[in-house]
């Protein structure tokens, strides 16, 4: 009668008799507790207090952190000197020493025996407070960019490069040392900068201009003085004044952390004597609750039980339609969410086998959507590629092409209209001349198929081992009448048997092409040679140097860039195809080496490139 009673109540009843109930308990609960917590309030308010200083002071030395990690960063610092992290770091500062003297006067602290601590916090609080004022403030002379030393020597080496009384490379390197030690803090980078600050000392004539430069040297070294102060530098980190600053937070840190400790454990203390009385109490009230508890949780949450039962259930078996309804114990709100609960059940079921008959529609159509746009990003590219390649030749027969094509004509032209006017020692001459032309077209039409082949990944790559040292000479003796007309000597400075693994063509035409290139631009009476040393184990470094024209480093930062073409005459104002040492580059790196250029203007040039040596 009683279990057949209990099921039928209604919810809301269960739970008022069970708040009810233990409403009851919790206000004699609460009454205990207000007796319990009254004899801890003093003690509590003294702890709250510590902890609340103890937060302050992690907070001064994040406000620290974020003056030197944000603010310490930014130009408006060193433009004003004010810094809102260090006014919250100032402000706090002064607060937590008026709470520590008002904590000083109460007897409980006396009693705790942390009034010693106390004061010595507050000593480290001060010398805190003078060190990192000292640190902002050496920061601020140092300056930024255009403000304080920094900004004063960026002003003098201006003004030095400016009067151009010092050559240019010195004030490069004056101005690399500067911002290496600006950078780095060590103490090559200041020896470095003496040795070039007396270079140019000895090259300065006007006492103006030495005493700018005399000017510049003694800001540097006030710099370097104020980094010392601070221990930036890298032999003397550990006895600077921010390193100071940081062991004076980390020691009131320690001591308010001490304090803190002490505190609390003088409170557990007074906190056990009461609490035995408390506990004792409130044992008998949580038995008393338990029993009434377990009587009547056991007739509300079987039901619901059985709902998460079957809930879970449905889960782990994803609402399959082998799924059996959930039980209905009572006919109360549960029972009627049960009956809800197998109704959504059902239509679940329903949704989820027309969910997975679109799905597998929708996984067709994205595979194949995939696999379209597949296609088109592979057809682009390759689109992208080809129409590169299209410009760079359009761009180059319309160059390269129109000279001797407009020679053959004019030849042919005077041969068809005049053949009379011409002697046979002319004739011959003409015709060594079209020859010519139609050669250089010939050459320039084989070079475009190399080149456009390379491009779009068509030209075989096919390596073998060979002597480098052979095709060296080969080369040389290819041009060596090129080389006789223009009293340039041509060394092969490779003395022993080098044999390397490469594609023989690809490195012959390479070859061909930086010698032909260093006699074409080295005037006459100059000297090419070519060298070979060990790089690493298995790689050598082939050499084309030569005493010529020279780039300009502007041009070196253009001549590999695919989409410039770069055409120049030669000493004897020789043609070129404008496109020879991009080729070079893509065969060098099909071979898995690398190929750079090293040159200076009215010097010459050396274009160096490496490949896999034969052990």
């Amino acid at each position: 009668m009683i279990i057949r009673a209990i099921n039928n109540t209604k919810l809301r009843r269960k739970l008022f008799i069970a708040f009810f109930t233990f409403t009851c308990i919790i206000i004699f609960v609460a009454g205990m507790s207000f007796w319990f917590y009254g004899k801890r309030d003093s003690l509590q308010n003294i702890t709250a207090q510590i902890e609340d200083i103890t937060t302050d002071v992690l907070k001064l030395v994040k406000y620290e952190a974020d003056f030197f990690e944000n603010e310490l960063l930014s130009d408006d610092f060193y433009k004003t000197g004010k810094s809102k992290s260090l006014k919250k770091n100032r402000d706090l500062l002064q607060d937590i020493q008026k709470r520590i003297q008002n904590l000083l006067q109460k007897s409980e602290i006396k009693s705790f025996g942390v009034d010693s601590k106390l004061r010595q916090l507050s000593v480290e609080l001060n010398n805190y407070n003078l060190k990192l004022n000292k640190v902002v403030d050496a920061y601020f002379k140092k300056g930024k960019k255009n403000t304080g030393l920094e900004g004063k020597m960026r002003s003098y080496i201006h003004e030095l490069e400016n009067r151009k009384v010092l050559p240019q490379t010195l004030i490069l390197n004056l101005r690399r040392y500067e911002k290496d030690y600006l950078m780095r803090k060590d103490s090559i980078s200041i020896v470095l900068f003496q040795e070039n600050i007396q270079s140019a000392r000895q090259q300065l004539k006007k006492s103006d201009d030495l005493d700018l430069l005399e000017k510049y040297e003694q800001t540097f070294q006030q710099y370097i003085t104020f980094d010392k102060i601070l221990g930036l530098q890298q032999n003397n980190k550990s006895t600077g004044l921010k390193d100071q600053v940081n062991q004076h937070s980390e020691t009131a840190i320690q001591l308010i952390e001490q304090t803190s400790k002490i505190v609390e454990q003088r409170s557990k203390l007074m906190r056990g004597e009461f609490q035995n009385i408390f506990v004792i109490t409130l044992l008998i009230v949580i038995v008393m609750s338990l029993t009434f508890s377990y009587f009547l949780s056991f007739f509300m949450t079987i039901p619901v039980t059985e709902l998460s039962r079957s809930m879970q259930k449905a889960i782990e078996m994803n609402f399959s339609e082998d799924l059996k309804p959930a039980r209905k114990y009572t006919n109360d709100e549960i029972g009627k969410l049960t009956d809800t609960f197998n109704l959504m059940i059902k239509r679940i079921q329903e949704q989820f086998k027309q969910i997975k008959e679109n799905a597998e529609l929708l996984r067709e159509s994205n595979e194949n959507l995939q696999n379209t746009n597949l296609q088109l990003a592979e057809s682009e590219k390759r689109l992208s590629k080809f129409l590169l390649i299209k410009e760079t030749l359009f761009g180059i027969i319309t160059q390269d092409l129109k000279s001797p094509l407009n020679s053959l004509k004019g030849f042919l032209s005077l041969m068809q209209h005049h053949p009379e006017t011409f002697s046979p020692e002319e004739l011959k001459s003409v015709a060594e001349d079209m020859y010519a032309s139609f050669d250089k077209i010939t050459l320039l039409m084989n070079s475009l198929v190399q080149w456009s082949q390379a491009q779009t990944g068509d030209l075989a790559y096919n390596p073998n081992h060979f002597n480098i040292t052979a095709m060296v000479e080969q080369v040389i003796a290819f041009f060596s009448q090129m080389a006789k007309g223009k009293k340039i000597k041509v060394n092969n400075s490779i003395k022993d048997d080098i044999i390397v693994k490469a594609d023989k063509d690809m490195i012959n035409f390479t070859l061909r092409n930086l010698v032909s290139n260093a006699i074409k631009f080295t005037h006459e009476g100059g000297k090419v040679e070519i060298t070979a040393k060990d790089r690493g184990k298995d790689m050598v470094l082939i050499s084309v140097k030569d005493t010529g024209v020279g780039m300009s480093q502007e041009l070196l930062e253009k001549i590999f860039q695919p989409d410039v073409h770069i055409s120049m005459l030669g000493t004897n104002n020789e043609k070129g195809s404008g496109f020879g040492l991009m080729m070079c580059k893509d065969f060098i790196q099909k071979n898995e080496g690398k190929i750079y250029i090293e040159s200076e203007e009215g010097k010459g040039t050396s274009v160096h490139f490496t490949l896999k040596k034969v052990l």
